[in-house]
């Protein structure tokens, strides 16, 4: 299977899952059309938002019709209400003008994906990853015996982690949503969204190795695993590279920068649509006013390969431990051990997660 197949492939599976999960199960076109464009545009005010949806060509949707489905139709739960999106006043206001500005929530960036559009060609993804692509280019000044250490990342190494970054987040997302279709839940209607994001992220491991394969449809079963292979392959990347030993200058400085931004790869959910809500529009994330929360530490033993019933030995492939093994070479220039990082399993005492006490 070429690249082109596994991208289409991997377009269906993310498009069928949002939907199954996410949509309600009568098409409803104008709230399609208001998911992809916030979604490919960024935040709107409804009048731009409403011209948008016009110049795209593929619905029909006027100023009264898109303002019912943001937040004025009783007769079904509108966007707002689903909290697919929220509003946010705008920084500057026009006398006379309708200045409220809309944006997607995290379930409603997830819910766009329903309409065909790819995870990298949306604006709430992309702005994130330019926010830790500036994350990685900030130096550390202060840390601990090593205060006035530089930090600084080689170009090649920085763009080597923000790719790790890139796609551990990236394929968590469609686990998410392949998880939830696999045991047809769904989580259109579901409240504090990102909480379930968070439930999932600390127990699904066990999930997956245990019982999630055994739901699949078989027919979908291999394109599945590929994902899972690629999901959990980014998993122990950033693993194995936490767990670094050593201090020479390379190492040092690939472990502090973990340190330094591990909040907001393993909690992505937690700042993905806050950094929007709390920047200026148009303007680079910061965090200056966004507390950063207790982290959950990444998936360990996941076991893609299980088949069968609870209870069976868990069999990790060599081929993606060899993946993974070369990966960390490549950035470290050197040769390295994965195998203690390999072979650990998650220890939830060391998870600070309300949900697993």
């Amino acid at each position: 299977m070429n690249l082109a197949e596994n991208e289409i492939n991997e377009l269906n599976i993310i498009r069928d899952a949002s939907r199954n999960t996410l949509l309600s199960s009568t098409k409803d076109d104008p709230e399609e059309a208001v998911l992809y464009t916030l979604a490919k545009e960024g935040p709107l005010t409804l009048a731009k938002l409403t011209e948008t949806i016009g110049n795209y060509g593929d619905w029909e949707a006027n100023h009264n019709t898109v303002k019912r489905r943001l937040d004025s139709d009783k007769s079904q739960i509108n966007l707002i209400d689903s909290e697919f999106v929220i509003e946010r006043e705008p920084e500057k206001r026009k006398p006379g003008k309708y200045g409220k500005i809309y944006c997607l929530t995290t379930k409603g960036f997830l819910a766009s994906l329903a309409t065909n559009l790819s995870i990298e060609r949306t604006d709430l993804f992309k702005k994130y990853i330019q926010f830790l692509d500036k994350r990685l280019d900030t130096k550390i000044k202060h840390i601990g015996e090593d205060a006035g250490f530089d930090s600084t990342l080689n170009p090649n190494t920085k763009n080597q982690l923000l790719d790790i970054f890139t796609n551990y987040i990236k394929y968590q997302m469609i686990v998410f949503l392949i998880w939830n279709q696999a045991y047809e839940t769904s989580i259109r209607k579901i409240r504090k969204f990102n909480w379930h994001i968070e439930d999932f992220c600390n127990l699904h491991n066990e999930f997956i190795y245990q019982e999630f394969p055994v739901a699949l449809d078989k027919k979908e079963e291999e394109r599945y695993r590929q994902i899972l292979r690629k999901y959990f392959h980014y998993s122990k990347c950033i693993h194995s590279l936490m767990q670094l030993e050593g201090n020479d200058s390379k190492t040092k400085k690939i472990r502090y920068n973990l340190g330094m931004n591990d909040v907001f790869v393993y909690k992505w959910y937690l700042y993905f649509d806050q950094l929007q809500m709390q920047n200026p529009i148009g303007a680079e994330y910061n965090t200056l006013k966004i507390k950063s929360q207790v982290i959950s530490r990444p998936e360990y033993g996941i076991d893609i390969e299980y088949e069968g019933t609870f209870g069976n030995k868990k069999v990790i492939q060599p081929d993606i431990k060899n993946e993974t093994k070369n990966k960390i070479e490549q950035i470290l220039k050197k040769k390295t051990s994965i195998n203690h990082v390999w072979n650990k399993v998650l220890d939830r005492k060391m998870i600070n997660n309300e949900f697993l006490h």
